[in-house]
């Protein structure tokens, strides 16, 4: 597999080549920022699968295969199938997953109901408002500094 080091490029060319009027989901991680258009020239809203890397997931692709991985789970998607296997479970969506013009296309029920899953615990997901954004994972506090050693004994009169 290969991952694809244009996918910021790729994003921003397919939020921007979406119908005027479409829906937009809104991806944050951290203060950053981008809206994706929902495309539905299949009959349902579908985001391209490069949209993960606005929220900090790895995309790779392999022939018909897309693989998301997430600091802590990871999602993979077939083209045609709609089948997709989220932290090692398959779930079914309504609609496939397709291609179309160089990008993949994952229907919007997965970003909706098992993107959170894929990402265990690292997004979080308001269907509703068409929002994801990035966890702010806790900092880890630092280690204790070892303790002081003793200083040496005087040294003999």
């Amino acid at each position: 597999m290969r991952t694809a080091p244009f996918l910021a490029a790729v994003l921003v060319l397919a939020s921007s080549a979406g119908a005027h009027g479409q829906a937009r989901w809104r991806l944050e991680i951290g203060r950053q920022a981008e809206e994706v258009a929902e495309v539905t020239a299949r009959g349902y809203a579908a985001l391209p699968a490069s949209a993960l890397t606005s929220v900090g997931a790895e995309v790779s692709y392999a022939r018909d295969e897309v693989v998301a991985r997430f600091a802590a789970g990871e999602a993979r998607f077939r083209v045609g199938s709609a089948e997709v296997t989220v932290a090692g479970r398959t779930r079914t969506l309504a609609n496939p997953v397709y291609s179309y013009g160089g990008l993949v296309y994952v229907p919007a029920e997965f970003f909706a109901s098992h993107l959170a899953e894929a990402a265990q615990g690292s997004l979080t997901v308001d269907a509703a408002a068409r929002l994801i954004r990035a966890t702010p994972r806790a900092p880890v506090p630092a280690a204790a500094p070892p303790p002081a050693r003793p200083a040496p004994p005087p040294p003999p009169p």
